[in-house]
């Protein structure tokens, strides 16, 4: 009988804070602004942080500790992690190929990314004490251990606005949103000893946040660490079909909108990190008549995520897009974590890859962040999903009896593969991260409050609403004026995932007149805003498919999705235009810039305007009024001319 070798247990960082508690992980731009003070002492965990993604990026291959390995998780290459087992997967994937560990469209979407970001905090934690041991003086030796001890991994808010932009605004602007300044810095100074180890200096190093880059091109790895390309595919109505390659393999870097249809493959080797794409992308609403204050349906839907009244109260409903029984109850639950999770993906990355036409030319290009396949890579991912942790706490706290219920209780006990509580692979179950504070840290907002006593859940609402609602209803000084409608409005949407064998499209609501042909996308005035499906294709073969894809495609498993729609139907009122409930539009474009008509392909969608007498936004924190929203009208899907099709 072989035996398994030792696994590498998960335990978070084991250390507690001065006043006994465990240490917070941090908003990224305010601790990177702590760092980087004139007092140069607050330079050590920044120093800590740099030097020690460097010798994790730098592991190789066969090290389950190294970067591309803790990457590949997620999906490719399709290489097992610490010899765990795959999840079991249909008879479409072959049994000599790992099927992967995917979770997306599912309950565990939120535990099974907890015990992965608490997987890089930990390995990075002990990549710290490495650079230390090897590289500190013993003099400062304590010190530095000890700034260690206090550091966790920090999170990007993505529905922050910047305090205080690093460039200049138009006059008036509110804020904005943006991607980290950590994140964008192709170089970073840091702090090392003197030649003689007596005094402490500042360098420039290249900056690993900024990307990662392989040892060469990705498509040329060794064995079984290859990165494979991306096919799509688009069929006319003649059955002709055209592919295109996404093309990761030829990629050393990666990238953000950096790879575009047509370029040389030397560029699309280091395609760059074109970050203002992905801050317009953030804060596109090119409908608004004051571009100086975007809308921020993002910071709109976060704060709606994380609201009892109005927004999603049970586990099943806030954890995933998957489709249940309880969806036809409370249209209000349709909006789900994951569902935000999904576009801003999209927006980080960059989702098209073919040259568009050149209205929509600001926002081309494809990169990482935007495919299931390769997401992992890019240093943002770990970032951004510390949030997704950190949402995924804030709404336990409010929600503390909410958990696994419904739907979602059969999904309780499912192993959370790869990962292991110790070295016997002991897999992790979600029940054993429920409590994220035993994984070794916490949240500013939530530290050393109980969700039982009552000051604590209201000083917790008012700092969400801070955070999110008054900074939202700023933007917008007619929404609350008297003799105005307080009906709240939203766009619910019933759709099939893997409608185009798992190729990823975009979902483009609207409101008002008929979008035009050539207007189809952001940049119309009617525009609301989009669903993007987060998904990749599943080769009829099986070969490098996600299991758990094929499984829910086989299963013929739903997805469900809610977008604020009440500052779009506000407007059109404004502008005398008709009943809001006859002028609800769709369009359905793939990655590749194309109309789909998901109707010939027998997976229709449904999006359903529903009103609600209130406004969510106009409630006080406090006020748990309940919130009944009606159907009153039915979307329209929009094609124009032959809309393509994939997988006829």
């Amino acid at each position: 009988m072989v035996t398994k070798p030792p696994s590498y247990p998960i335990k978070g960082i084991n250390t507690l804070d001065p006043q006994g508690r465990r240490p917070v992980r941090k908003n990224i731009d305010d601790w990177y602004k702590e760092q980087t003070m004139d007092d140069n002492s607050k330079r050590i965990q920044l120093t800590l942080f740099v030097e020690a993604l460097a010798i994790v990026q730098a592991l190789p291959f066969e090290d389950v500790r190294s970067w591309f390995r803790i990457a590949g998780i997620h999906s490719q290459p399709w290489v097992a992690w610490d010899n765990a087992s795959p999840p079991k997967g249909p008879k479409e994937v072959p049994k000599d190929r790992m099927p992967g560990y995917c979770v997306h469209n599912d309950y565990t979407f939120p535990t099974w990314h907890r015990v992965y970001v608490t997987l890089l905090e930990q390995v990075l934690y002990e990549a710290m004490n490495e650079f230390i041991d090897k590289n500190v003086p013993d003099q400062w030796k304590t010190e530095w251990q000890n700034e260690a001890k206090q550091w966790r991994l920090p999170y990007w808010d993505f529905a922050r606005f910047a305090n205080k932009p690093e460039v200049e605004v138009p006059e008036g602007a509110v804020g904005e949103l943006r991607l980290p300044i950590l994140l964008v810095k192709p170089n970073i100074e840091i702090h090392s000893a003197s030649k003689n180890k007596t005094t402490v200096e500042t360098k420039t190093v290249a900056n690993p946040f900024y990307k990662y880059t392989a040892p060469k091109v990705m498509g040329k790895l060794d064995d079984p660490y290859k990165i494979q390309t991306e096919t799509r595919t688009k069929t006319d109505q003649n059955g002709k079909s055209t592919s295109w390659t996404i093309p990761w393999d030829k990629c050393i870097s990666t990238t953000k909108y950096g790879l575009l249809e047509g370029y040389h493959v030397d560029i699309w080797a280091d395609g760059g990190q074109n970050w203002l794409r992905s801050n317009l992308a953030l804060n596109e609403h090119a409908w608004n008549p004051q571009p100086a204050k975007p809308q921020q349906t993002v910071q709109f839907m976060t704060w709606k995520l994380l609201q009892q009244n109005g927004g999603p109260t049970s586990w099943t409903a806030f954890s995933s897009t998957r489709y249940c029984r309880s969806h036809d109850e409370k249209p209000e639950y349709w909006l789900s974590l994951e569902m935000i999770h999904n576009n801003i993906h999209a927006f980080v990355g960059g989702s098209q890859f073919i040259r568009p036409d050149e209205k929509h030319m600001k926002l081309w290009g494809m990169g990482h962040m935007a495919s299931p396949l390769v997401a992992a890579f890019d240093p943002i991912f770990f970032i951004y999903h510390c949030n997704i942790d950190r949402l995924t706490a804030i709404w336990q706290f409010l929600n503390p009896t909410k958990w696994f219920d419904g739907d979602s209780a059969s999904a309780l006990n499912n192993n959370l593969l790869p990962f292991s509580k110790d070295d016997k692979h002991e897999i992790y179950k979600s029940e054993d991260v429920k409590d994220w504070r035993k994984l070794g840290y916490d949240y500013e907002i939530l530290q050393g409050k109980d969700d039982h006593n009552q000051e604590h859940i209201r000083q917790v609402k008012k700092d969400i609403d801070t955070l999110y609602s008054k900074r939202t209803r700023a933007l917008f000084p007619g929404l609350d004026k008297e003799e105005r409608d307080e009906s709240d409005y939203i766009i619910t949407v019933y759709y099939n995932r893997y409608a185009l064998n798992g190729e990823p499209y975009k979902i483009n609501l609207f409101v008002g007149e008929k979008p035009k042909e050539d207007f189809i996308g952001p940049g119309s005035k009617n525009f609301v805003a989009s669903i993007y499906s987060f998904s990749a294709p599943l080769p009829a073969d099986g070969d490098g498919g996600c299991g758990n894809c094929k499984q829910q495609q086989k299963e013929g498993v739903r997805s469900v999705a809610q977008v604020p729609a009440t500052f779009a139907v506000d407007k059109f009122a404004d502008e005398d235009a008709g009943d809001p409930k006859d002028n609800v539009w769709f369009v359905v474009v793939d990655s590749l810039g194309q109309q789909v008509d998901l109707k010939r392909l027998g997976s229709p969608i449904e999006a359903t305007l529903h009103r609600a007498e209130k406004a969510t936004f106009l409630h006080e924190v406090d006020d748990n009024s309940p919130t009944d929203y009606e159907k009153i009208g039915d979307g329209k899907q929009v094609v124009y001319g032959e809309a393509t099709t994939s997988f006829r």
